[in-house]
């Protein structure tokens, strides 16, 4: 649990993931507005029920919580994913939580008929943009600010190739010699998941296995010239970099069909083992795919003028003056 008393208002808002992974985006928000951020070990030392208590909890992840008068449950989730989740049982539905952040229609899509089955009313969705992509298309973080930070060389006359998939059973050991062959003529770097920081001890050259909860894997971005990934959400913000992608199968298809303008398969190519990857890298590059990505961006994501994060604080900070200030004022009593 980490708490920044950084104003009044800060003592009043929480912030909620299962795991420290999942504050990926809530993290942006606690380090501005300030704020009790917590995972799900800690839930025992964080209490929702008590009525003259004004609370306001940012979710990354599905808490359900009985709605009570001054308390508010937003859902922001952390991140835009294509993978299939847990869906909630209709008896849930409309009353998980006030308000609904969502970074475009896309998310809207995702919340009603893929993963979640929230049926969210639009009247309780907030508009934000995707947040992430604030930090690519204002160029937040150099190539030069990042390899310092890493400790990292690349050779030269080796373009990087960053792999950010979730690994799923055995689905490494599976993509494990395409990684090794692709470092014959690329510097791969591997943002490992949290499940897998056992990984980080296989030695490999031109490999670099990255394991830090704590590390934005979007800095990546500004020293990677391809992108493999398989379903995260980390594949929407690489989007915005209009940099080449290929995606990988995932663990688990889709469990529906998705609608044209939202299936990100359409914007590139998907490798299939034992394909040579090389090559689908080299596909890529074709403008064909630049434009198809851009097409989906604009279809998929609310603004794209990188002040998604701007609008999640001044929101966020606005609905906690709120319960805030309505706070019931103590009795007053007689004196005789």
């Amino acid at each position: 649990m980490e708490t920044r008393i950084t104003s009044e208002l800060a003592k009043h808002i929480y912030y909620y993931g299962d795991n420290e992974s999942q504050h990926n985006l809530t993290r942006y928000v606690w380090e501005r507005l300030g704020g009790t951020l917590f995972t799900q070990p800690e839930l025992s030392d964080v209490t929702f029920s008590d009525p003259a208590e004004p609370q306001f909890l940012l979710a990354a992840s599905f808490l359900l919580l009985p709605a009570r008068k001054g308390l508010v449950r937003v859902q922001i989730g952390h991140g835009t994913s294509d993978k299939p989740i847990f869906r909630l049982q209709d008896h849930w539905i409309y009353d998980a939580y006030e308000h609904y952040i969502m970074s475009g229609p896309k998310d809207g899509w995702l919340y009603n008929k893929y993963q979640h089955a929230l049926y969210a009313p639009h009247n309780r969705v907030f508009k934000s943009g995707l947040l992430r992509s604030d930090f690519i298309i204002n160029n937040t973080w150099s190539r030069e600010e990042v390899l310092n930070e890493l400790g990292l060389t690349i050779p030269k006359k080796r373009e990087v190739v960053l792999v950010c998939f979730t690994f799923n059973s055995g689905s490494l050991e599976y993509y494990l010699p395409m990684l090794k062959r692709l470092t014959k003529k690329y510097f791969v770097i591997v943002k490992m998941h949290d499940r897998e920081f056992f990984r980080t001890s296989i030695p490999i050259k031109n490999l670099v296995w990255l394991r830090n909860p704590y590390y934005e894997p979007v800095k990546l971005f500004s020293i990677a010239d391809y992108y493999l990934g398989d379903g995260s959400s980390l594949d929407q913000d690489w989007v915005f970099t209009d940099k080449p992608m290929v995606l990988c199968r995932p663990y688990k298809n889709p469990s529906i069909d998705v609608p044209y303008e939202y299936d990100i398969r359409n914007t590139t190519l998907w490798y299939e083992n034992p394909q040579d990857m090389h090559e689908l890298l080299q596909i890529a590059k074709d403008p064909k795919y630049s434009r198809e990505r851009k097409a989906y961006r604009e279809k998929c994501f609310y603004y794209n003028d990188g002040h998604a994060l701007d609008r999640i604080c001044e929101f966020v900070e606005q609905q906690a003056k709120k319960i805030v200030e309505s706070k019931p004022r103590p009795k007053l009593t007689r004196v005789k």
